[in-house]
């Protein structure tokens, strides 16, 4: 029993190496195979690359040349862009200084444009006090200066009553006046020439006499010298006798008065009193409010102003 198994174990143990060799050269001929595949792909890669190198060289090269001059001027651009920036960052910040001092600058400036308008404003409130105070002194003077001419004037009440000669001669006018001489007709006179004419001018004996024969006709005929009734058209015949002094010039004489003297010639001592009278009076009403008169008025030492 146990021969048979040894054989056994001989015969496939001989198999197994007899399988063993026959696996190694199939093995060793298929790497053979492999080997020489291999060899003819890489023949056949370099040719074909050699082939496709000989035909599109020329453009890839042109194309590159290309490439690299745009990479150039791209790279100029960009190198100009940044100095521009470069420069325009240096001009922004000069120019923000610059702001920045004028701007200072016009504060100060305005800071003291406010403190000088402070300051004038209050020099002219206290110049327009002055002057108010000055104003009121001046008219306090002048009325005090007007008050002995005045006095002066009205304890010599001829010298007022002198009239002043005019400066330049009046212009003709040529206005008419209706005189009635006497009970004739009314003419039209020339004033010049009845200023001229002394014959046209009654003397006051001949006015006074006129007047107590009207006065005497009046009395005695009264429906016919009635001025009212006259005006009335006869409406209503009132008697004014009785308002009417009755005069009998056979009683009592008539008074012939004298004719008033002559004015006295007028001096130029005179004249120029009056023009200065007559000046002072303006200027005093001429004087018109000033500023601030409607407030209270003050010295220049703020004082209040007391008035005579």
């Amino acid at each position: 029993m146990a021969a048979p198994v040894e054989i056994k174990l001989r015969n496939a143990e001989s198999s197994i190496l007899f399988m063993q060799q026959e696996h190694a050269k199939t093995l060793q001929a298929l790497h053979q195979e492999l080997h020489k595949l291999q060899k003819k792909c890489a023949e056949l890669n370099f040719e074909l690359a050699m082939k496709s190198d000989d035909v599109d060289e020329e453009k890839y090269k042109s194309e590159i040349e290309a490439l690299t001059e745009k990479l150039n001027k791209k790279e100029k651009e960009c190198n100009q862009l940044k100095e521009e920036r470069e420069t325009n960052h240096d001009r922004l910040n000069k120019l923000e200084q610059q702001m920045k001092t004028r701007e200072k600058i016009f504060q100060d400036q305005l800071a003291q444009r406010g403190q000088k308008i402070v300051v004038l404003t209050a020099e002219l409130d206290q110049r327009s006090g002055t002057i108010a105070y000055l104003t009121t002194q001046l008219h306090q003077l002048k009325l005090k200066q007007l008050k002995p001419t005045v006095e002066h004037m009205r304890s010599d009440p001829g010298r007022v009553a002198s009239p002043s000669p005019p400066k330049d001669p009046a212009p003709p006018r040529t206005k008419r006046y209706n005189t009635r001489p006497g009970n004739g007709p009314v003419k039209g006179v020339h004033p010049a020439t009845r200023l001229r004419s002394d014959d046209n001018m009654p003397e006051p004996n001949q006015v006074q006499s006129h007047m107590f024969g009207r006065i005497h006709r009046v009395g005695t005929t009264p429906q016919t010298a009635n001025p009212l009734s006259r005006s009335r058209g006869g409406e209503g015949s009132r008697d004014v006798t009785a308002f009417i002094a009755h005069v009998d010039p056979r009683g009592k004489e008539v008074e012939v008065k004298p004719a008033p003297p002559i004015l006295p010639p007028i001096t130029p001592q005179d004249a120029a009193r009056r023009e200065y009278a007559l000046s002072a009076e303006i200027e005093t009403l001429a004087i018109d409010k000033p500023y601030g008169a409607g407030k209270t008025l003050k010295s220049p030492n703020h004082s209040p102003v007391h008035t005579d």
